[in-house]
């Protein structure tokens, strides 16, 4: 019977002790003993020489993915502290996924995600179901990245202007729009809104809020079904003299989202 996969963390640390010990002059036999007496790990001389050559690294058939502040991977994480979800099978298949109404803004995630991870872009089903377009990725590096926390990601999306107007256009695609001639988004995470709000001004972007929206333990409906929501919800606007300039650096991808604010920037009077 074959022996189940170590997980990443396991063998990268198990890699980091093998050259450890080869650095400090140890045969392959000794390394294999060190080794194990260290971790409680048995590994095979053919597995220590493949690693000591090169021929194989820790992370195996994981997909590579270096984070970098760009448009993509700031669209990634904009969408994925909104209406993205992640989780982790059996399998060790570690999921992003996305289930939303509007078919442009699943395509618009896809395609960003297929930059970020440098492959193609990952496909876009209807599920009659759920009523929505569904977007499934597997990526365990990717996804380790996304679970920083909020304050964390911050600082990287702060590094470039590029990642920063991604972000947004991400978050807001998930939770904003334009409604009454009123540009807004909401979120229940108190420290995601203050980071929207902080990238938002340092974009020139002038807001109003964060303002209580709906308190918590209300229940809520969504696509039919009933929720109860615990937590308060935190509403922001971004002010009619800003919208223009949202438009212009943020927007949407979502077409009748950035349709319905082309309107409403034309009625701004100059």
């Amino acid at each position: 019977m074959k022996r189940p996969q170590r997980d990443l963390a396991t063998r990268t640390q198990l890699y980091g002790a093998v050259m450890r010990h080869r650095a400090a002059g140890e045969s392959y036999n000794q390394i294999i003993l060190s080794v194990e007496e260290e971790f409680h790990a048995k590994l095979s001389k053919s597995h220590v020489s493949n690693w000591l050559r090169g021929d194989h690294l820790p992370d195996g058939n994981v997909r590579k993915f270096v984070p970098t502040p760009t448009a993509e991977l700031g669209y990634v994480i904009g969408v994925m502290l909104g209406d993205g979800s992640m989780s982790v099978c059996g399998d060790h298949s570690y999921k992003l996924k996305l289930r939303v109404t509007d078919r442009d803004f699943a395509q618009a995630f896809a395609g960003a995600i297929a930059v970020v991870l440098n492959r193609s872009v990952p496909p876009v089903r209807y599920h009659a179901k759920t009523d929505a377009w569904h977007v499934d990725i597997s990526s365990l590096l990717l996804q380790q990245f996304l679970k920083r926390p909020v304050e964390e990601l911050g600082r990287f999306i702060k590094q470039s202007e590029e990642c920063t107007c991604g972000f947004l256009r991400g978050f807001f695609d998930s939770e904003g729009g334009v409604s009454g001639g009123s540009l807004k988004a909401s979120n229940t995470d108190k420290d995601l809104i203050c980071l929207v709000l902080s990238q938002l001004h340092s974009l020139g972007i002038h807001t109003t809020g964060p303002y209580l929206g709906s308190k918590g333990g209300r229940t809520v409906t969504i696509k039919g079904k009933v929720y109860h929501a615990n937590e308060d919800c935190l509403v922001i606007r971004i002010r009619n003299s800003s919208r223009r300039v949202f438009l212009e650096k943020v927007g949407f991808k979502i077409r009748c989202k950035n349709e319905r604010l082309i309107r409403a920037v034309s009625l701004i009077k100059t």
